[in-house]
């Protein structure tokens, strides 16, 4: 289940994301980035206003990254009673000192550190030292921060496998992974097929998506409506099959070329072929005329994944790429069927590929790997 976290910056506002539907109240400076520390007669009076129905996050400040100065940051939100703080770790050369320094305060309260995404993290392994780092020092999770530097910056739009590299790292390392910084509504369905434990809103929740604007209900709101407040049950998953029958729309991207690592010959190990996939998934069609994005199914979605898919190794055959593509499509609740062609663009003068056509019931019965198409 991923949390919604929303930033805000009193206890008015606390009291309007707590109606909204958020999982968690976050307190910071209205500025870009959210790093801005509140002071302590704000912090009190904001958790007055939530009295334990929800957890409480705040962030610590932009501070130097000295480590006697983090450590004290940290135990005066603690001693507050602030469930979560989050920790600017900006990349410098005391960075891994001041971490070592923050394990004595890692009981006291959780402690999430702040990531920038636009530190240049390997691709496929998102700075794994620096998550090692957090994990052995007691840290409960970290955060990739996509806020641009500047208050009219947009998000830093860290490609999709650098994302599932982030998460996948946090996993393995036993921390929490979350996404914040200038996150938008259009993110939210692109980030949730990663499973983040919780994503952070600030701008996006005020009037006009400005940082210094007022607290918008209405924002909030529909960005609860994004985010699932749990899984499916049976019964909901039985009324989808029951859905099925409805008028679809179809949702395409067609094109879409990729280097690929593919083929099950020797001589194509090791290097990568051109590869084009076509997508065009049936979705079933909203009872209104869509207004915001919890109304439509994003095209993004498929074009993410088909990245995740290809970054995560070689494949040998076009059938099995076609198929997990297929998977990955299906899995959103909307999507009733699928059609996904796969072809390799470097063989000769010609194409050869795959064309497969799924729903719900031909994917559990198809094999999984199965394909002669090399």
């Amino acid at each position: 289940m991923t949390l919604f976290l929303a930033s805000v910056t009193n206890a008015a506002e606390a009291e309007l994301a707590i109606a909204g539907g958020a999982d968690i109240v976050d307190f910071a400076g209205s500025s870009p980035g959210g790093l801005e520390a509140l002071d302590e007669n704000a912090l009190r009076a904001g958790q007055k206003a939530v009295g334990g129905r929800r957890p409480v996050a705040a962030a610590a400040g932009r501070l130097a990254m000295e480590p006697d100065l983090l450590a004290q940051a940290v135990t005066g939100l603690a001693a507050l009673g602030i469930d979560y703080v989050r920790l600017a770790l900006v990349a410098d050369p005391r960075r891994a000192a001041c971490i070592e320094a923050l394990s004595r305060c890692a009981g006291k309260a959780r402690l999430i550190g702040m990531v920038s995404a636009d530190e240049g993290m390997d691709a496929t392994r998102p700075d794994a030292s620096l998550l090692g780092l957090m994990a052995s020092a007691g840290f409960a999770g970290a955060m990739l921060d996509m806020g641009g530097a500047q208050p009219d910056a947009p998000a830093i739009r860290c490609d999709a496998v650098t994302q599932q590299g982030f998460v996948t790292c946090c996993r393995e390392k036993g921390l929490l992974a979350g996404f914040g910084g200038s996150l938008e509504p259009p993110d939210v369905p692109r980030l949730l097929p990663l499973r983040p434990d919780m994503l952070r809103f600030g701008a996006a929740l005020r009037l006009a998506g400005h940082p210094g604007g007022p607290i918008d209900g209405a924002a909030i709101a529909r960005m609860r409506g994004l985010i699932p407040v749990e899984a499916p049950s049976p019964a909901a998953a039985s009324a989808e099959a029951r859905l099925e029958k409805l008028p679809t729309d179809t949702v395409f991207v067609r094109d879409l070329v990729l280097p690929v690592h593919i083929g099950a010959y020797r001589n194509e190990l090791g290097a990568t072929q051109r590869v084009r996939f076509n997508v065009e998934a049936q979705v079933r069609r909203p009872a209104h005329t869509p207004a915001d994005m919890g109304d439509v199914m994003s095209y993004d979605i498929i074009m993410d994944g088909i990245r995740r898919i290809v970054g995560e190794g070689h494949v040998a055959f076009v059938e099995t790429l076609a198929e997990r593509i297929a998977a990955l499509v299906l899995a959103e609740p909307r999507v009733v069927s699928v059609m996904v062609r796969v072809e390799k663009l470097d063989i000769g003068e010609f194409l050869v590929g795959v064309e497969i056509r799924r729903d719900r019931a031909t994917l559990l019965q198809a094999p999984g790997a199965a394909g002669s198409g090399a």
